[in-house]
């Protein structure tokens, strides 16, 4: 049986920003909850519209949304990345309080690995961005971690590098045109409406003699339920 490869690339502030939080914590949400790991080879990528700056790349020293992050992703996003691409000063769209948030949610998916735990922490955190320091101990705790669990990951210099170039790098291999970016056996999703059907639809074409996993099963059972109820109601 093959996982269907599925990534979420979104930043806890900018997903604020373009008023994204009901993907997270809806569609997103209730597909992860229903599915497991033996259908989903899950990554979520909090990294955003960040970009390593680049003195050739347009706006250096400064943040350039329009031209140098995809300068950026163009030279850096290829198989063998030139020297510097994932080192040096990180910049994010939304200044310092995105960048903490990356950070702390990419520390969690370290700690944390299993996505049912890290993409509770994510939904809980994203919730009221930024959180107060009650609201991080909280959703932290609610997944056996401390906030000074946290502190020590996202203060530790050589981890976050080691981690920040490996989201970096997911991140400009896609060349995203912003966040949210959801990604589905390699390619963007157009639409996230109803995206536990879709999904389900993808599993059952890459795998046409398995059994439908259960989350897919009761979707579907959901979804005719409803269909039937509109149907009667007119």
């Amino acid at each position: 049986m093959k996982g269907l490869a599925f990534a979420a690339l979104i930043s806890p502030l900018a997903a604020l920003a373009a008023d994204v939080t009901p993907l997270v914590a809806g569609d997103l949400n209730s597909t992860l909850s229903a599915l497991d790991s033996s259908v989903l080879d899950f990554n979520f990528i909090s990294f955003g519209n960040a970009y390593f700056l680049q003195e050739d790349c347009p706006g250096y020293p400064s943040y350039d949304r329009s031209d140098g992050v995809p300068c950026w992703q163009s030279k850096c996003g290829v198989d063998s990345p030139p020297e510097g691409c994932f080192s040096g000063e990180l910049a994010c769209q939304h200044g310092d309080d995105e960048c903490a948030g990356n950070a702390a949610e990419t520390c969690v998916k370290h700690l944390k690995p299993d996505f049912k735990d890290y993409m509770s922490f994510a939904y809980c955190y994203e919730a009221s961005f930024p959180p107060s320091a009650d609201d991080i101990s909280g959703c932290a705790e609610a997944i056996g971690l401390t906030t000074s669990d946290i502190d020590a990951c996202t203060s530790d210099t050589s981890l976050m590098a080691s981690l920040q170039q490996t989201e970096g790098y997911a991140t400009a291999q896609q060349g995203i045109p912003g966040t949210p970016t959801v990604i589905l056996n390699g390619e963007s999703m157009s639409s996230t409406r109803l995206m536990l059907r879709q999904v389900c639809k993808a599993f059952a074409t890459l795998n046409p003699s398995a059994k439908s996993p259960a989350g897919c099963s009761s979707s579907m059972k959901q979804l005719r339920g409803s269909v039937l109820a509109s149907s009667s109601a007119i």
